[in-house]
């Protein structure tokens, strides 16, 4: 009741997750910490809980949904951008902020895969899809702006090339009711301490 049309929505999740077929379909769900059994219906939020969450929560006009747990790349029922993609490229940061920020905003960004177990055990007692999303927003990493901005494309571009591994690929894209927008990060101040120095990939 407290959300409004200028306010920003952040979704954070970090735990496990699981799938279950139903009717020839393949649905994701997060396992709720301390949650009783894996199995018990009340333990676990499904993809369909978060797109509902989505529509009631309507009038913040950006939304954002991150998950650090298997399977929860099934949100890409929706549209999806492909491994690969490059992010859009802005001539402006002034029409990056004005008409980007202007539109309605609905983004994910998952660890894995729709069938995709993800890896824990990365740098710093993170994983490695945690260890490289704050990694991005650290500054001149996902965005070289002066003013520290950073789109939701160029992090999310710059976590999945940089997480991917033989184990899973991490994907993003937009939910029912994207219309173009893009979430606005800031940097991480330049006084805060930094992450450990980028670890070598070929242990994986």
């Amino acid at each position: 009741a407290r959300i409004g049309e200028n306010d920003r929505f952040v979704f954070f999740f970090a735990g496990h997750g699981r799938t279950r077929r139903t009717e020839g379909i393949d649905v994701a769900y997060l396992v709720v910490p301390g949650g009783k059994d894996r199995n018990d219906a009340a333990s676990l939020i499904s993809t369909g809980d978060i797109a509902d969450w989505s529509r009631q929560l309507d009038k913040a006009r950006h939304q954002l949904f991150i998950f650090d747990s298997c399977y929860a790349g099934l949100m890409g029922q929706f549209q999806t951008r492909a491994a690969g993609d490059a992010p859009p490229k802005y001539d402006s940061e002034d029409f990056l902020v004005r008409d980007l920020s202007s539109r309605r905003v609905r983004q994910y960004l998952s660890a894995g895969g729709e069938d995709q177990v993800v890896l824990d055990n990365g740098p710093n007692r993170l994983s490695w899809f945690t260890y490289f999303l704050l990694k991005g927003v650290e500054p001149g990493v996902a965005s070289r702006r002066q003013s520290g901005l950073i789109t939701f494309s160029e992090l999310a571009s710059y976590v999945q090339a940089l997480s991917a591994n033989p184990k899973h690929t991490p994907a993003f894209g937009s939910l029912a009711g994207h219309h173009g927008g893009e979430f606005l990060l800031l940097s991480t101040a330049q006084g805060n301490p930094k992450l450990a120095p980028l670890p070598n990939l070929g242990r994986q």
